[in-house]
């Protein structure tokens, strides 16, 4: 059976879990943070008893890019071998269990994430200039807020377990620069600042092939650390996190 238990906030309240009192503090709130901790700790080196692999940089598997017509420019881009950086300096910004509304909500920033690659480029410049290149490229994007929600189940030994996660994203600025464009040059970094108006569309492309592995990464390592303890457990300091 499972049990709804109250919100677990800042107040010292004392209420029923599994017919006992206890106070209401931020201690599962700051439980679930140490382990966001823990996984940033671990994306460099990845956890292997667990199958997790290693997620800074993150290898993204191939993906198509669909035939370009955006802000003037028409092209067909390939893009190999791409590498995302950075996604092991996220802070921590939100963490929210809700046990009412049995729900978690999470914020992780990541300051600038970067991601390189090789491309190939053919195209056209408002139907006048030819576009090409191939070579070196980057993307980044600046201020990306990851923004995370799941249920959550608790069962009739009191401990939680998330599921049904989702994650989106908002970034404040993105840059898409290609290397060896129409030959390199000076007219080459013009047209690239031009170019940087497609890094939205390029990512979206992406997005969720990165997505997918953080949202299986976090599900498994949160739910293998929350059923260690039962809810009680945490509340009273009592349940360690893992050393990974």
């Amino acid at each position: 059976m499972v049990l709804v238990l109250c919100l677990l906030t800042g107040s010292t309240t004392a209420v029923p879990v599994n017919n006992k009192e206890v106070n209401k503090d931020d201690s599962v709130d700051n439980y679930i943070k140490a382990i966001l901790e823990e996984i940033r700790a671990a994306m460099p080196t990845g956890i292997p008893e667990l199958g997790i692999p290693i997620l800074d940089p993150f290898d993204v598997p191939h993906f198509d890019i669909p035939h370009i017509e955006e802000s003037g420019v028409t092209a067909d881009i390939t893009i190999d071998g791409l590498a995302i950086k950075n996604l092991a300096t996220f802070e921590t910004k939100t963490v929210h269990l809700d046990i009412v509304g049995l729900s978690l909500e999470l914020e992780l920033d990541v300051p600038l994430l970067r991601g390189d690659a090789i491309y190939s480029l053919d195209g056209s410049i408002f139907s006048l200039f030819p576009l090409y290149g191939n070579g070196d490229m980057y993307i980044e994007l600046s201020g990306l807020a990851i923004r995370v929600a799941a249920g959550v189940l608790i069962d009739a030994e009191g401990k939680v377990q998330v599921t049904d996660m989702n994650l989106g994203a908002d970034f404040d600025n993105a840059v898409l620069h290609l290397d060896n464009l129409l030959g390199g040059g000076d007219f080459g970094e013009t047209i690239n600042n031009l170019l940087s108006a497609l890094a939205p569309t390029i990512w979206d492309q992406f997005k969720d092939l990165v997505f997918d592995e953080l949202n299986t990464v976090l599900t498994k390592i949160i739910n293998d650390e929350l059923g260690n303890c039962a809810i009680q457990d945490i509340i009273a300091g009592n349940c360690k996190i893992k050393q990974y």
